[in-house]
């Protein structure tokens, strides 16, 4: 989190690390006296302060003291200070010096007087204006971009808006603090990095990044300028996952009627599942908005380009043949079988999982979109969606599959798991979920059976001696690694994944 002005939501205080006792803080740090605390988040807290010779009004981004002496939060706050200062635009916040030794590492920025944009949001906002902001951070972005860097972490806590008397509002874009190379962002990520609401499908599944992953955030944003509410309004974020990842958000013209047809045509654009559906670069995306903004001053010549665009979806005919078939797949499948409804097999890849519930939510909603479709035909591809849903909620997440698989037996689905989790947290899982004393010495007596097994060459008979371990302390993974080992053996280079 950052925030170097005044009124930054503080929310987010204690999540990125345990909470620590108020503490008194200096009333100066190197050259700057401090004033008053302004904002904080989870990471450091943010102070008014002013030069002691040129009384100079600053912002200071303090550390704070748990983690002033933690290597990789210092390298953040640094990293953070290194991207910013290869930065020069209006509309991105301007840093001074980087102050990083201990007692208390901190960074020296332009004081803000200003609001962050969540405290202009939660109703519809007047669409010239939000069009004006948005323009703004489409503009930042821009620039931010062209010096090969991602933001990663855009949202209305992280854009600023300066009031100035006589002239139009300035955004400034706030907190680089999880910004990276756009070259390290187009590899593959161990993890979801940002916050949940505004994070991209690309970025919750760990696929490569591209600046295209910052447009995704400014649609989240600018959905909720123009309608007052987010695109996806799910609380947990497993359910936020799943809605990035595969639901088509509403049309924002439905959701909030005073929303220009060609703004809200540029926000579903940006909201995009698929990067390259979306807008090309930041600058693609500011000129879409110009244009809708242009469309707000002379609505007449707007008109004609929306009327045929309507004749030309009205030519679009109902293929109810094809909504059929692709109904019938889901009518054949029995209700609890999730795989089924995802079309896989239980040994199936945890990102086969996710891909294959996209692909068919994504059929779906294509074909419930189909003008004169019938209500019945509506209601049917609706209620597959629900179930190719709940799937996916089932499956998807691996620390809700291992259980299910566990419980089924199923020690392909058990291993996927594990790979995708790792060896750590599916321990801590099994340490949470005890065994009986009865079925724990069972479950031994037969891993050692399998041991003997092994060593006396009885490949097959191991196995068995194994998987029955297994079904009685399906979590373990060192016999887990051990089993698919022995299993490649016996197979000679079969195709199953033994858990890394």
């Amino acid at each position: 989190m950052g925030g170097m002005t005044e009124g930054l939501d503080t929310s987010f205080r204690g999540i990125l690390a345990p909470a620590a006792p108020e503490r008194e803080w200096p009333s100066e740090l190197g050259d700057y006296r401090l004033l008053r605390k302004v904002g904080e988040g989870g990471m450091a807290q943010v102070f008014l302060a002013e030069h002691r010779d040129t009384l100079e009004k600053v912002a200071l981004k303090v550390l704070h003291p748990r983690f002033a002496e933690n290597r990789e939060r210092v390298a953040q706050l640094r990293a953070e200070a290194t991207v910013l200062s290869q930065l020069s635009h209006e509309n991105v916040v301007k840093v001074f010096a980087l102050h990083d030794a201990p007692p208390l590492p901190y960074l020296v920025m332009e004081f803000l007087d200003g609001v962050p944009l969540r405290r202009l949001m939660g109703r519809p906002m007047e669409p010239s204006l939000a069009l004006a902001l948005l323009i703004q951070v489409c503009r930042a972005l821009e620039a931010v971009h062209r010096r090969g860097v991602l933001h990663r972490d855009l949202k209305p806590d992280n854009i600023f808006v300066l009031t100035r008397p006589g002239r139009p509002p300035l955004v400034k874009v706030i907190d680089f603090g999880l910004a990276t190379p756009l070259a390290q962002a187009a590899k593959p990520a161990d993890g979801a990095v940002g916050t949940a609401r505004y994070m991209a499908p690309e970025q919750w599944q760990g696929r490569p990044l591209d600046a295209r992953t910052d447009l995704y955030a400014v649609g989240v944003c600018a959905f909720g300028m123009a309608t007052g509410r987010p695109p996806f309004t799910e609380e947990y974020e497993e359910e936020l996952r799943g809605a990035h990842c595969f639901w088509q958000p509403p049309d924002p013209c439905a959701v909030h009627p005073g929303v220009p047809v060609a703004w809200g045509k540029a926000i579903l654009k940006a909201l995009a599942k698929e990067p390259s559906a979306r807008f090309s670069s930041a600058a693609a995306f500011a000129g879409a908005l110009e244009a809708a903004l242009q469309a707000l001053r002379f609505p007449a010549e707007a008109e004609g380009a929306e009327d045929a665009e309507d004749a030309e979806d009205a030519l679009w005919p109902a293929e109810d043949a094809d909504v059929d078939r692709a109904l019938q797949r889901y009518r054949a499948v029995k209700d609890g079988d999730a795989y089924g409804l995802l079309g896989l097999s239980p040994d199936a890849r945890v990102e086969d999982v996710w891909l294959s519930g996209a692909r068919r939510l994504s059929e779906l909603n294509a074909l419930s979109k189909r003008p004169f479709l019938e209500e019945k035909h509506r209601q049917a591809l609706e209620r597959a969606r629900r179930r190719v849903m709940k799937a996916l909620c089932l499956l998807g997440p691996p620390h809700k599959r291992i259980g299910r698989d566990a419980a089924a037996g199923n020690l392909a689905g058990v291993a996927r798991c594990i790979t995708a989790m790792g060896a750590k947290a599916t321990q801590a899982l099994r340490a949470a979920r005890p065994l009986s004393n009865e079925v724990a010495r069972k479950a031994r007596c037969y891993r050692k059976l399998g041991d003997v097994r092994a060593r006396k060459g009885e490949g097959a008979r191991a196995l068995d001696a194994y998987e029955h371990a297994l079904r009685m302390d399906p979590l373990d993974v060192a016999l887990h690694r051990r089993y698919w080992a022995l299993k490649r053996e016996v197979l000679q280079g079969g195709s199953l994944d033994r858990p890394r």
